[in-house]
């Protein structure tokens, strides 16, 4: 079995990648995607006493999770919470407690405590943290570490706690991207990524925040979607991906899936594409209104725009026939009504291609399961 350090570094390169992907931010601010994806670093179960412990047994009130029919077990100190859950649970929904809550290295805590085990969290020298059995020895009040390359404890306690929503089936939401990167980078530690993935099918419903911020964070939203091998989230990605795509992009190089997939659905709204532009040269035909309709039309188009950033010349002329329809147009108007389709799922704000903020681009990309980058028979990655 790989040691917990080694564990950990195996999936640094897909939290490069994450950084290198996020786009149109400086990250500088305290909510920064960038700064979040900074603090990634590894974590350690090592008993070392280079560690630090960063918990305190002070200030809020410990969040217990229920299970009918059991009592808490587990406790957990993560910076300034503390949680307590049940080991039959966590065992179930992780791979990373199935391995360490009855290992060798844990320490039976405290006779006269109410829990079997007790977890603190701890902070190495270069600014990584995780958890470690209490140690039982120390009396002393525990140390608060300085944080280092700008990691915020709350936004961890956060996620974690939000996992272990996840792990329970209890409602949450999420409120960034950050924040979604957070809980990945934690889910993925834990080994509970497919956990995590199955309840963001409900939690992306009560995350307007984190919907907001997938278009112009539409390249790192794939990504952590093709990490968590999540459907949904990587569809609704790659919409935005390919409206606004203007070629190739750095953020897929090294991900071969991801080309594959980003390429195909882009080539599918070109086909769709080809065949209104098809259907425009047979409607001109039709009369000389037809054609005037579309000589005016194509004045709005800047010849530096790729053909697929035109959304909004096809939108006039669909909202155009669509009132004052002629005899004969229907073959138009269904070519132009299948390219102008809005595929986005989670958006409540009812964009349209070739309006407002999605002027230029299509919304219409798809993609089949067969084509996802990821194995859909996989039930545990």
């Amino acid at each position: 079995m790989f040691p917990p350090l080694e564990f950990a570094k195996m999936n640094l390169a897909f939290y490069v990648d994450l950084i290198q992907a996020l786009e149109n931010d400086d990250g500088h601010t305290a909510n920064s995607p960038v700064s979040s994806a900074k603090r990634i670093t590894s974590f350690n179960m090592s008993r070392n006493g280079s560690w630090s412990q960063i918990s305190s047994s002070g200030g809020a009130v410990p969040k217990a999770f229920n299970a009918p029919g059991m009592k808490t077990d587990v406790r957990i100190r993560v910076f300034d919470r503390e949680f307590h859950c049940h080991s039959v649970v966590l065992r179930l929904y992780s791979a990373f407690f199935r391995t360490f809550l009855d290992s060798s290295d844990n320490q039976s805590a405290n006779r006269e405590s109410q829990f079997r085990y007790d977890y603190i969290s701890v902070m190495d020298p270069d600014g990584g943290w995780g958890l470690e059995a209490a140690r039982t020895d120390v009396h002393s009040p525990t140390i608060l570490s300085p944080l280092k390359d700008g990691m915020e404890a709350s936004t961890d306690e956060v996620a974690f706690e939000k996992l272990l929503c996840a792990m329970y089936h209890k409602k949450y939401s999420i409120n960034s991207l950050r924040e979604l990167s957070d809980m990945t980078r934690l889910a993925d530690f834990y080994c509970c990524l497919p956990t995590f993935s199955t309840s963001l099918y409900s939690a992306l419903w009560y995350s307007p925040l984190l919907i907001a911020e997938i278009p112009p964070n539409c390249n790192s939203t794939l990504l952590l979607a093709q990490k968590l091998r999540h459907p949904l989230l990587f569809r609704e990605a790659l919409v935005h991906v390919v409206c606004q795509w203007k070629g190739y992009s750095r953020f897929l190089e090294g991900h071969y899936g991801l080309v594959c997939a980003v390429t195909s659905a882009y080539n599918r709204v070109c086909e769709r594409l080809l065949a209104a532009n098809q259907d425009l040269f047979l409607a001109m035909n039709l009369g000389g209104q037809v054609r005037a309709d579309i000589c005016a039309a194509t004045s709005d188009i800047e010849r530096s725009e790729l053909p697929s950033q035109n959304a909004h010349f096809y939108r006039h002329l669909f909202n155009q026939w669509e009132v004052d329809q002629e005899e004969g147009m229907e073959s138009i108007l269904e070519a132009l009504r299948g390219l102008l389709e809005n595929n986005l799922v989670l958006e409540r704000k009812g964009g349209l291609a070739g309006e407002a903020e999605y002027k230029h681009g299509f919304l219409c990309a798809e993609i089949s399961d067969s084509e996802l980058p990821w194995n859909m028979e996989e039930e545990d990655w």
